[in-house]
Protein backbone atom coordinates (compact mmCIF):
# COMPACT_ATOMS: atom_id res chain seq x y z
CA UNK A 1 0.00 0.00 0.00
CA UNK A 2 2.90 2.40 0.52
CA UNK A 3 4.21 1.76 -2.79
CA UNK A 4 0.69 2.89 -3.79
CA UNK A 5 1.32 6.22 -1.96
CA UNK A 6 4.16 6.72 -3.29
CA UNK A 7 2.30 6.20 -7.19
CA UNK A 8 -0.33 8.75 -6.41
CA UNK A 9 1.66 11.10 -5.06
CA UNK A 10 4.31 11.27 -8.42
CA UNK A 11 1.20 12.03 -10.48
CA UNK A 12 -1.01 14.25 -7.86
CA UNK A 13 2.09 16.82 -7.35
CA UNK A 14 1.80 17.39 -11.40
CA UNK A 15 -1.56 17.85 -11.10
CA UNK A 16 -0.59 21.02 -8.57
CA UNK A 17 1.89 22.76 -11.40
CA UNK A 18 0.54 26.11 -12.88
CA UNK A 19 0.10 26.52 -15.88
CA UNK A 20 -0.18 22.63 -16.64
CA UNK A 21 3.27 20.94 -18.00
CA UNK A 22 1.69 17.87 -20.30
CA UNK A 23 5.13 16.30 -20.90
CA UNK A 24 5.26 16.23 -16.97
CA UNK A 25 2.02 15.40 -15.92
CA UNK A 26 2.69 12.04 -18.46
CA UNK A 27 6.16 11.14 -16.98
CA UNK A 28 4.48 11.49 -13.49
CA UNK A 29 2.67 8.56 -15.10
CA UNK A 30 5.47 6.52 -16.18
CA UNK A 31 7.01 6.88 -13.08
CA UNK A 32 4.64 5.84 -10.83
CA UNK A 33 5.64 2.07 -12.39
CA UNK A 34 9.00 2.84 -10.44
CA UNK A 35 7.37 2.10 -7.54
CA UNK A 36 5.06 -1.22 -8.10
CA UNK A 37 6.19 -4.62 -6.81
CA UNK A 38 7.89 -7.03 -9.90
CA UNK A 39 3.90 -8.49 -9.92
CA UNK A 40 1.54 -5.89 -9.08
CA UNK A 41 -1.80 -5.71 -7.62
CA UNK A 42 -4.79 -5.89 -9.74
CA UNK A 43 -5.72 -2.52 -8.21
CA UNK A 44 -2.03 -1.20 -8.55
CA UNK A 45 -2.30 -1.91 -12.03
CA UNK A 46 -5.36 -0.47 -12.91
CA UNK A 47 -4.05 2.78 -10.75
CA UNK A 48 -1.30 3.32 -13.00
CA UNK A 49 -3.42 2.76 -16.27
CA UNK A 50 -5.52 4.86 -14.72
CA UNK A 51 -3.15 7.44 -14.28
CA UNK A 52 -1.42 7.16 -17.85
CA UNK A 53 -4.62 7.58 -19.14
CA UNK A 54 -5.40 10.79 -17.05
CA UNK A 55 -2.50 12.68 -18.25
CA UNK A 56 -3.26 11.91 -22.06
CA UNK A 57 -6.87 13.20 -21.37
CA UNK A 58 -5.58 16.45 -19.95
CA UNK A 59 -3.39 16.93 -22.11
CA UNK A 60 -6.02 16.98 -24.94
CA UNK A 61 -8.05 19.77 -22.51
CA UNK A 62 -5.71 22.03 -21.38
CA UNK A 63 -2.95 23.97 -22.91
CA UNK A 64 0.19 22.69 -22.28
CA UNK A 65 3.39 25.07 -20.91
CA UNK A 66 5.58 23.92 -23.69
CA UNK A 67 4.50 23.96 -26.63
CA UNK A 68 6.68 21.46 -28.30
CA UNK A 69 4.39 18.85 -30.54
CA UNK A 70 7.43 16.02 -30.57
CA UNK A 71 8.22 16.44 -26.70
CA UNK A 72 4.44 15.70 -25.78
CA UNK A 73 3.83 12.80 -28.13
CA UNK A 74 7.28 11.40 -26.94
CA UNK A 75 5.93 11.89 -22.72
CA UNK A 76 2.84 10.19 -24.01
CA UNK A 77 4.13 7.25 -25.94
CA UNK A 78 6.20 6.78 -23.14
CA UNK A 79 4.07 6.78 -20.37
CA UNK A 80 1.80 4.69 -22.16
CA UNK A 81 4.69 1.90 -22.81
CA UNK A 82 5.86 2.25 -19.41
CA UNK A 83 2.12 0.85 -17.84
CA UNK A 84 1.64 -1.64 -20.46
CA UNK A 85 5.10 -3.23 -19.55
CA UNK A 86 3.96 -2.49 -15.36
CA UNK A 87 1.05 -4.61 -16.51
CA UNK A 88 -1.47 -2.27 -17.51
CA UNK A 89 -4.14 -3.48 -19.99
CA UNK A 90 -5.06 -2.21 -22.71
CA UNK A 91 -7.40 0.30 -23.23
CA UNK A 92 -9.17 1.41 -25.98
CA UNK A 93 -10.81 4.11 -25.15
CA UNK A 94 -7.45 5.54 -24.32
CA UNK A 95 -6.37 8.83 -26.32
CA UNK A 96 -4.50 8.45 -29.24
CA UNK A 97 -4.48 12.15 -30.65
CA UNK A 98 -1.39 13.20 -28.31
CA UNK A 99 0.58 11.01 -30.36
CA UNK A 100 -1.01 11.72 -33.86
CA UNK A 101 1.10 14.92 -35.55
CA UNK A 102 0.36 16.53 -38.87
CA UNK A 103 -1.43 13.15 -40.21
CA UNK A 104 0.80 10.92 -39.29
CA UNK A 105 2.16 9.36 -35.68
CA UNK A 106 4.73 11.62 -33.81
CA UNK A 107 8.23 10.63 -35.23
CA UNK A 108 9.23 10.87 -31.53
CA UNK A 109 6.74 8.66 -30.46
CA UNK A 110 7.05 6.32 -32.61
CA UNK A 111 10.95 5.53 -32.07
CA UNK A 112 9.96 5.25 -28.52
CA UNK A 113 6.96 2.91 -28.88
CA UNK A 114 9.35 0.79 -31.73
CA UNK A 115 11.55 0.60 -29.12
CA UNK A 116 9.21 -0.82 -26.56
CA UNK A 117 7.97 -2.95 -29.33
CA UNK A 118 11.11 -4.86 -30.16
CA UNK A 119 12.35 -5.69 -26.29
CA UNK A 120 9.05 -5.65 -23.93
CA UNK A 121 7.20 -8.86 -22.81
CA UNK A 122 4.33 -10.35 -25.17
CA UNK A 123 1.87 -8.61 -22.83
CA UNK A 124 3.44 -5.50 -23.41
CA UNK A 125 4.03 -5.78 -27.08
CA UNK A 126 0.53 -6.76 -28.22
CA UNK A 127 -0.55 -3.64 -26.21
CA UNK A 128 1.93 -1.65 -28.49
CA UNK A 129 0.51 -3.31 -31.68
CA UNK A 130 -3.08 -2.34 -30.74
CA UNK A 131 -1.88 1.20 -29.61
CA UNK A 132 0.26 1.61 -32.66
CA UNK A 133 -3.11 0.54 -34.61
CA UNK A 134 -5.53 3.35 -33.41
CA UNK A 135 -3.23 5.93 -34.05
CA UNK A 136 -2.40 5.15 -37.34
CA UNK A 137 -5.77 5.15 -38.05
CA UNK A 138 -6.92 8.12 -35.99
CA UNK A 139 -3.88 10.04 -38.33
CA UNK A 140 -5.54 8.81 -41.04
CA UNK A 141 -7.88 11.31 -42.74
CA UNK A 142 -9.70 9.60 -45.96
CA UNK A 143 -12.45 11.33 -47.86
CA UNK A 144 -16.39 10.50 -46.94
CA UNK A 145 -16.22 7.56 -49.88
CA UNK A 146 -13.09 5.95 -47.86
CA UNK A 147 -12.39 4.10 -44.59
CA UNK A 148 -9.37 5.00 -42.19
CA UNK A 149 -6.81 2.35 -42.72
CA UNK A 150 -2.70 2.36 -41.52
CA UNK A 151 -1.55 4.35 -44.33
CA UNK A 152 1.66 5.81 -42.24
CA UNK A 153 4.23 3.40 -44.02
CA UNK A 154 6.54 4.41 -40.78
CA UNK A 155 4.20 2.75 -38.96
CA UNK A 156 4.07 0.15 -41.23
CA UNK A 157 8.02 -0.36 -41.12
CA UNK A 158 7.70 -0.79 -37.32
CA UNK A 159 5.33 -3.33 -37.11
CA UNK A 160 7.52 -5.64 -40.02
CA UNK A 161 10.00 -5.42 -38.07
CA UNK A 162 9.82 -5.18 -34.10
CA UNK A 163 6.12 -6.67 -34.37
CA UNK A 164 8.23 -10.01 -35.35
CA UNK A 165 10.99 -9.86 -33.05
CA UNK A 166 9.13 -12.94 -31.33
CA UNK A 167 7.01 -15.39 -32.21
CA UNK A 168 4.18 -14.68 -30.27
CA UNK A 169 0.45 -13.06 -30.19
CA UNK A 170 2.31 -10.01 -30.38
CA UNK A 171 3.65 -10.87 -34.07
CA UNK A 172 0.39 -12.71 -34.69
CA UNK A 173 -1.27 -9.37 -34.25
CA UNK A 174 0.78 -7.34 -36.17
CA UNK A 175 0.23 -9.36 -38.96
CA UNK A 176 -3.51 -8.90 -38.01
CA UNK A 177 -2.92 -5.78 -38.82
CA UNK A 178 -1.19 -5.62 -42.06
CA UNK A 179 -3.41 -7.94 -43.63
CA UNK A 180 -6.54 -6.41 -42.85
CA UNK A 181 -5.70 -2.39 -42.35
CA UNK A 182 -3.08 -2.04 -44.91
CA UNK A 183 -3.30 -1.84 -48.76
CA UNK A 184 -1.26 -4.10 -50.63
CA UNK A 185 0.43 -1.51 -51.97
CA UNK A 186 2.22 -0.13 -48.84
CA UNK A 187 2.89 -3.58 -47.69
CA UNK A 188 4.90 -3.88 -51.06
CA UNK A 189 7.12 -1.27 -50.08
CA UNK A 190 9.20 -3.79 -47.92
CA UNK A 191 9.75 -6.40 -50.17
CA UNK A 192 13.13 -6.59 -49.23
CA UNK A 193 12.15 -7.41 -45.50
CA UNK A 194 10.01 -10.33 -46.70
CA UNK A 195 12.23 -11.94 -48.88
CA UNK A 196 15.23 -11.83 -46.04
CA UNK A 197 13.03 -13.67 -43.36
CA UNK A 198 11.64 -16.01 -46.38
CA UNK A 199 15.29 -16.60 -47.20
CA UNK A 200 15.80 -18.19 -43.48
CA UNK A 201 12.63 -20.47 -43.88
CA UNK A 202 11.35 -17.97 -41.40
CA UNK A 203 7.38 -18.62 -42.43
CA UNK A 204 6.18 -15.36 -40.09
CA UNK A 205 6.16 -12.84 -43.44
CA UNK A 206 4.73 -15.34 -45.66
CA UNK A 207 1.09 -14.19 -45.47
CA UNK A 208 2.17 -10.27 -45.82
CA UNK A 209 4.60 -11.44 -48.81
CA UNK A 210 1.87 -13.26 -50.30
CA UNK A 211 -0.04 -9.55 -50.00
CA UNK A 212 2.06 -7.84 -51.40
CA UNK A 213 2.98 -10.14 -54.59
CA UNK A 214 6.33 -10.23 -53.45
CA UNK A 215 8.78 -10.71 -56.50
CA UNK A 216 10.89 -13.67 -56.01
CA UNK A 217 9.11 -14.62 -53.36
CA UNK A 218 7.27 -17.86 -54.27
CA UNK A 219 10.46 -20.02 -54.58
CA UNK A 220 11.16 -19.44 -50.79
CA UNK A 221 7.36 -19.78 -49.95
CA UNK A 222 7.55 -23.74 -51.75
CA UNK A 223 10.66 -24.72 -49.80
CA UNK A 224 9.24 -23.59 -46.55
CA UNK A 225 6.40 -25.69 -47.44
CA UNK A 226 8.07 -28.89 -48.25
CA UNK A 227 9.64 -28.22 -44.67
CA UNK A 228 8.49 -31.72 -43.03
CA UNK A 229 8.15 -29.66 -39.46
CA UNK A 230 4.96 -28.52 -40.77
CA UNK A 231 3.15 -31.61 -41.61
CA UNK A 232 1.20 -31.75 -38.04
CA UNK A 233 0.24 -27.88 -38.58
CA UNK A 234 -2.79 -28.11 -40.95
CA UNK A 235 -3.29 -24.15 -40.14
CA UNK A 236 0.13 -23.21 -41.50
CA UNK A 237 -0.65 -25.53 -44.77
CA UNK A 238 -3.40 -23.87 -45.23
CA UNK A 239 -1.85 -20.84 -45.18
CA UNK A 240 0.98 -21.79 -47.21
CA UNK A 241 -1.17 -23.22 -49.81
CA UNK A 242 -2.81 -19.83 -50.33
CA UNK A 243 0.18 -17.87 -50.22
CA UNK A 244 1.63 -20.26 -53.10
CA UNK A 245 -1.48 -19.53 -55.65
CA UNK A 246 -1.37 -15.74 -54.47
CA UNK A 247 2.46 -15.68 -55.50
CA UNK A 248 2.00 -17.38 -58.74
CA UNK A 249 1.43 -21.42 -58.38
CA UNK A 250 -1.60 -21.36 -60.99
CA UNK A 251 -1.96 -24.97 -59.66
CA UNK A 252 -3.09 -24.32 -56.77
CA UNK A 253 -5.13 -21.31 -57.85
CA UNK A 254 -6.91 -23.05 -60.28
CA UNK A 255 -7.71 -25.56 -57.73
CA UNK A 256 -9.17 -22.98 -55.59
CA UNK A 257 -11.55 -21.82 -58.13
CA UNK A 258 -12.45 -25.37 -59.15
CA UNK A 259 -13.55 -25.57 -55.16
CA UNK A 260 -15.67 -22.52 -55.33
CA UNK A 261 -17.63 -23.36 -58.43
CA UNK A 262 -18.23 -27.00 -57.26
CA UNK A 263 -19.57 -25.35 -53.93
CA UNK A 264 -21.74 -23.26 -56.00
CA UNK A 265 -22.94 -26.30 -58.10
CA UNK A 266 -22.97 -29.10 -55.62
CA UNK A 267 -25.05 -27.18 -53.31
CA UNK A 268 -27.54 -29.22 -51.48
CA UNK A 269 -31.08 -28.50 -50.58
CA UNK A 270 -31.95 -25.49 -48.22
CA UNK A 271 -33.29 -26.83 -44.60
CA UNK A 272 -36.79 -26.35 -44.19
CA UNK A 273 -38.16 -23.53 -41.81
CA UNK A 274 -41.55 -23.11 -40.22
CA UNK A 275 -41.47 -19.66 -41.61
CA UNK A 276 -42.14 -20.22 -45.82
CA UNK A 277 -41.57 -22.57 -48.37
CA UNK A 278 -38.02 -22.46 -49.40
CA UNK A 279 -39.07 -24.64 -52.51
CA UNK A 280 -35.91 -25.60 -54.30
CA UNK A 281 -33.55 -23.06 -52.86
CA UNK A 282 -29.89 -24.89 -52.03
CA UNK A 283 -27.65 -23.80 -49.43
CA UNK A 284 -24.60 -22.12 -49.78
CA UNK A 285 -23.09 -22.27 -45.83
CA UNK A 286 -20.04 -24.08 -47.29
CA UNK A 287 -19.48 -21.15 -50.01
CA UNK A 288 -18.34 -17.96 -47.96
CA UNK A 289 -14.80 -20.36 -46.89
CA UNK A 290 -14.19 -20.78 -50.56
CA UNK A 291 -14.46 -17.11 -51.44
CA UNK A 292 -12.68 -15.82 -48.55
CA UNK A 293 -9.56 -18.07 -49.98
CA UNK A 294 -9.78 -16.55 -53.10
CA UNK A 295 -10.37 -12.88 -51.50
CA UNK A 296 -6.85 -14.05 -49.71
CA UNK A 297 -5.44 -14.76 -52.95
CA UNK A 298 -6.06 -11.75 -54.23
CA UNK A 299 -5.26 -12.05 -58.18
CA UNK A 300 -7.28 -10.45 -60.47
CA UNK A 301 -8.33 -13.74 -61.86
CA UNK A 302 -9.34 -15.30 -58.49
CA UNK A 303 -11.11 -11.92 -57.47
CA UNK A 304 -13.06 -11.82 -60.98
CA UNK A 305 -14.53 -15.66 -59.56
CA UNK A 306 -15.15 -13.56 -56.33
CA UNK A 307 -17.12 -10.50 -58.06
CA UNK A 308 -18.85 -12.72 -60.15
CA UNK A 309 -20.63 -14.22 -56.91
CA UNK A 310 -22.12 -10.93 -56.12
CA UNK A 311 -24.99 -12.19 -58.47
CA UNK A 312 -25.24 -15.55 -56.43
CA UNK A 313 -28.39 -16.84 -55.13
CA UNK A 314 -27.38 -18.79 -52.51
CA UNK A 315 -27.53 -18.26 -48.89
CA UNK A 316 -26.09 -19.53 -45.76
CA UNK A 317 -27.81 -21.22 -42.79
CA UNK A 318 -27.16 -20.59 -39.46
CA UNK A 319 -29.13 -23.65 -37.14
CA UNK A 320 -31.80 -21.61 -35.18
CA UNK A 321 -30.22 -18.28 -35.82
CA UNK A 322 -30.43 -16.70 -38.96
CA UNK A 323 -30.06 -16.86 -42.90
CA UNK A 324 -27.47 -14.59 -44.90
CA UNK A 325 -26.94 -14.06 -48.69
CA UNK A 326 -23.21 -14.89 -49.91
CA UNK A 327 -23.41 -11.96 -51.67
CA UNK A 328 -22.13 -10.31 -48.01
CA UNK A 329 -19.03 -13.00 -48.10
CA UNK A 330 -18.10 -11.93 -51.34
CA UNK A 331 -18.51 -8.10 -50.61
CA UNK A 332 -16.10 -9.10 -47.44
CA UNK A 333 -13.59 -10.57 -49.91
CA UNK A 334 -13.28 -7.42 -51.43
CA UNK A 335 -12.89 -5.19 -48.73
CA UNK A 336 -9.65 -7.73 -47.82
CA UNK A 337 -7.86 -6.24 -51.01
CA UNK A 338 -9.80 -2.77 -51.12
CA UNK A 339 -9.96 -2.06 -47.38
CA UNK A 340 -10.69 1.85 -48.02
CA UNK A 341 -13.54 1.20 -49.85
CA UNK A 342 -15.98 2.81 -48.12
CA UNK A 343 -18.96 0.67 -50.84
CA UNK A 344 -17.93 -2.78 -49.61
CA UNK A 345 -18.13 -2.54 -46.20
CA UNK A 346 -21.73 -3.96 -45.63
CA UNK A 347 -23.12 -3.10 -48.85
CA UNK A 348 -27.48 -2.35 -48.45
CA UNK A 349 -30.11 -1.93 -51.20
CA UNK A 350 -29.85 -2.26 -54.22
CA UNK A 351 -28.04 0.65 -55.50
CA UNK A 352 -25.62 0.18 -53.19
CA UNK A 353 -25.10 -3.60 -54.36
CA UNK A 354 -24.84 -2.06 -58.21
CA UNK A 355 -22.25 0.11 -56.78
CA UNK A 356 -20.47 -2.52 -55.90
CA UNK A 357 -20.72 -4.11 -59.40
CA UNK A 358 -19.27 -1.39 -61.00
CA UNK A 359 -16.77 -1.32 -58.70
CA UNK A 360 -15.90 -4.68 -59.65
CA UNK A 361 -16.05 -3.84 -63.68
CA UNK A 362 -13.78 -0.80 -62.98
CA UNK A 363 -10.97 -2.48 -61.45
CA UNK A 364 -11.25 -5.77 -62.53
CA UNK A 365 -13.10 -6.17 -66.10
CA UNK A 366 -15.96 -7.98 -64.98
CA UNK A 367 -19.12 -7.50 -67.05
CA UNK A 368 -22.50 -8.04 -65.48
CA UNK A 369 -25.46 -8.34 -67.51
CA UNK A 370 -29.31 -7.40 -66.79
CA UNK A 371 -29.89 -5.59 -63.67
CA UNK A 372 -28.88 -6.10 -60.32
CA UNK A 373 -31.02 -8.24 -58.01
CA UNK A 374 -32.24 -7.12 -55.07
CA UNK A 375 -30.83 -8.66 -51.46
CA UNK A 376 -33.60 -9.41 -48.80
CA UNK A 377 -32.19 -8.57 -45.48
CA UNK A 378 -31.05 -10.90 -43.58
CA UNK A 379 -33.99 -13.27 -41.62
CA UNK A 380 -34.19 -14.83 -38.31
CA UNK A 381 -34.71 -18.29 -39.08
CA UNK A 382 -35.39 -21.15 -36.37
CA UNK A 383 -35.27 -24.79 -37.75
CA UNK A 384 -37.41 -27.67 -36.80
Amino acid sequence: MRRLTHASCAVLTVLALSPIDCAAMADAAAAATRFMPTRPRPMIRRFVQHAACAALALCQLLPPAHANPSDEAAAAAQALANSYRAGAPFDHQVPVQPLVDNGRVAPAALALLAQALATGTTHSRQAIVRLLERAALAADRPPPDRLAIVRDRAVIRVLVTAGFVHDDTAASEAARVLLERCLPADLAAFHPIYLASLRQSKPAHVGIAARAKTPGALRHVERIARQPYWRDRPDVLDGLRIARAALGNRQLEDGLIRATAEAARHAPPAPPNRFYDVGDARDGTVLPARLDELGRVGTRRSLAVVCRSLRSPLKTYVADVSEHSVRRAAARALLYNYPDRRLLDSPSGVDEWREVERFCTRQLGVVFSGPTPDLAPPLPYPHH
